[in-house]
């Protein structure tokens, strides 16, 4: 019988989480042919020894892929998305689970009856397993603006849908995820949701049916003022605010500009020199007008930001030697801040 779904899971380093998974997933009781898809990106840990002995156990469900060699989450993601072949596909990565074994069928009935909506979600409960904050219902009320039936133009306003809570009806049937899928973006989901809201409505159930864990492994997990998630993400994270301008004519110019920006004082902060330059050279322009930004508003940074500010323009002094030397003496503690950027 035709697979009318597919599970399309990705893992990296999910040793201590992809069985409880895997599990989630071949529990799901339905009426119809489902499989689960899940692609490895050469995963350091046991996770791929995992993978092979659910895959074992239930050889008509699980398809694996288990790289031998790193590739990244754009092409672990892309070689995925080519082998599926079903009418609906359901996202879930290899750190979140599923807890109610009639998710599927819920979502796929939904979309049975419904042919003017595209994506259905559900609520998850996000879970902080280094106790950081209370475990929480996502997406809250306010973030769906009060309402179940959901559009394009809200998308948006906010990414709201969990990946491990959606299910689409797959756009890819029928046309080339390469030719509308852009290289090197993150976030891939948030770009997918987008792209399938363009075919139909968005609809939301109001029943927790997933978990999404919070962990220092996670992509999303470290903090926006870390150099490490800055490093990490940075310029893919503008290609995405980029292609998705292209595609769908709308002005993310403010975004960029707000990332850049928080990018160059987190490199200056952690005095990451190699980062900083990578960005200056991608991003000429937009650095250089940051940069001036910067300089307008220096009365206005505490002292602790006119450290950031003055290590800034210090790796900028080819062109900004004369500004700097306009401001520098304005501020107190000359010596200290000298001595703490080795100006």
């Amino acid at each position: 019988m035709e697979v009318k779904l597919t599970v399309a899971c990705i893992t990296y380093n999910h040793e201590k989480y992809i069985s409880q998974t895997l599990e989630s997933f071949v529990q799901q009781k339905t009426n119809f042919p489902y499989e689960i898809i899940i692609s490895d990106d050469c995963s350091t840990d046991r996770t791929q020894e995992i993978i092979s002995s659910y895959a074992e156990k239930y050889p008509e469900l699980i398809k694996p892929i288990l790289r031998k060699k790193n590739v990244g989450i754009w092409q672990n993601w892309m070689e995925m998305a080519d082998k599926i072949k079903s009418k609906y596909v359901a996202l879930c990565e290899g750190d979140d689970y599923w807890i109610d074994e009639n998710k599927l069928q819920k979502q796929v009935d939904f979309l049975d009856k419904n042919e003017n909506f595209s994506i259905i979600f559900h609520d998850v409960k996000m879970i902080w397993e280094n106790n950081k904050f209370q475990d929480s219902i996502y997406p809250e009320s306010d973030q769906i603006f009060h309402k179940k039936e959901l559009s394009l133009e809200d998308l948006f306003r906010e990414n709201f849908i969990p990946t491990a809570s959606v299910v689409y009806r797959w756009r890819f049937c029928s046309e080339n995820i390469h030719n509308f899928l852009p290289k090197d973006i993150i976030p891939i989901d948030y770009y997918i949701h987008l792209l399938h809201a363009e075919k139909g409505k968005i609809y939301h159930i109001n029943d927790v049916m997933g978990v999404y864990r919070k962990h220092d492994e996670g992509i999303w997990s470290g903090c926006w003022e870390s150099s490490h998630w800055y490093r990490k993400n940075t310029l893919n994270y503008i290609n995405f605010y980029l292609e998705l301008g292209k595609h769908f004519n709308r002005n993310y110019e403010r975004e960029i500009t707000d990332l850049v920006e928080k990018a160059l004082i987190c490199f200056c902060k952690e005095n990451d020199t190699e980062y900083l330059y990578k960005l200056k050279h991608k991003y000429p322009k937009l650095c250089h007008e940051i940069v001036i930004k910067l300089i307008n508003e220096h009365n206005s940074i505490k002292n602790k930001g006119k450290l950031y500010f003055y290590n800034i323009l210090k790796h900028f002094n080819t062109k900004y030697e004369i500004k700097y030397q306009k401001v520098k003496h304005r501020i107190s503690d000359l010596d200290f801040i000298e001595r703490r950027i080795n100006l």
